[in-house]
């Protein structure tokens, strides 16, 4: 089928890697067929499933090769100017590396990153904040029917895969602190020991990661200084990172979380899920045949 080219549509291809005009329509933003509602996206509508054909890897292998070591640049949050690497400066569409937008408060997000940190792969992607709900928003109502269906989403796919999936905290914070932690875990090296103890701190321990009381012994515990984390936190060091990082995800077209972006294309939600349970199949039988041809060696 011809793609249709509608005001209102949200297209997921990668402009800069697809060419202009090349994207595969995808739902418009609040509208979904019936059975496909996964939950409220960051105030641009409902989490779409989408069906094979609104698929942007569907002819991409998509492989978990490891990152270059400390990953890209980040920007300067004391100069506030961008520098390389910063989302807000490049054009966030000409990824040479698989970049992954998350919330610590969405279910969907847990998993992967529970999926990846137990196949050895969470460092091989960067890991970039979008906050789903930014104040002064209201909160996400965590007993709302979609968002109980996004948890539902999580938990059966967690089941199919052999993890019970993310617990249902009784409260869902505001995560912008959260966000500005990691980026400080980011420049002292230890961003994914802090995002791991932060999922287990909103999903298992059901700790208000909006406080920054409790976000500084998340980050004692992961290896973080305390003292500096209060200090960045509590003069808002990262909030213009966050924001930035953010604003340049929107700018790109993406609208909820999680979104993988890779140099051919991007996914969101339910199908970032299979392609990553996919890649990390692959990459395990790969490795497995590796250690087959070297005991044949020896």
């Amino acid at each position: 089928m011809k793609p249709t080219n509608r005001p209102g549509n949200r297209y997921v291809r990668n402009p800069a890697a697809m060419g202009r005009g090349a994207g595969t329509r995808a739902a418009r933003p609040g509208v979904a067929a019936e059975g496909d509602r996964m939950g409220p996206c960051a105030g641009h509508g409902p989490m779409v499933k989408k069906s094979k054909q609104h698929m942007t890897f569907r002819k991409l292998i998509l492989t978990l090769e490891a990152a270059a070591p400390g990953g890209p640049a980040r920007d300067d949050p004391a100069s506030g100017d961008p520098t390389p690497g910063d989302p807000a400066s490049d054009d966030c569409g000409a990824f040479d590396h698989l970049v992954l937008y998350f919330d610590f408060v969405d279910p969907v997000s847990c998993l992967i990153s529970r999926m990846m940190d137990r196949a050895g792969t969470g460092a091989n992607v960067e890991w970039r904040g979008f906050e789903l709900r930014p104040p002064p928003q209201p909160v996400i109502d965590a007993r709302s029917t979609e968002w109980e269906a996004r948890h539902a989403v999580a938990v059966g796919h967690g089941k199919r895969s052999g993890d019970d999936g993310p617990a249902s905290p009784p409260f869902i914070p505001w995560t912008r602190k959260a966000h500005e932690l990691c980026e400080l875990a980011r420049e002292r090296d230890c961003l994914h020991a802090v995002r791991a103890a932060l999922f287990q701190a909103h999903f298992i321990d059901h700790t208000d990661i909006g406080r920054i009381d409790l976000l500084v012994e998340t980050a004692r515990t992961a290896g973080l200084d305390p003292t500096e984390a209060r200090a960045v936190l509590d003069v808002d060091r990262y909030t213009a990172t966050v924001l930035r990082t953010r604003e340049a995800a929107i700018a790109e077209g993406i609208a909820d979380v999680p979104a993988l972006v890779h140099p051919g294309g991007r996914l969101e939600g339910a199908e970032v899920l299979r392609e990553i349970e996919r890649a990390i199949g692959a990459a395990g039988a790969a490795e497995r045949g590796a250690e087959r041809q070297q005991s044949r060696e020896e």
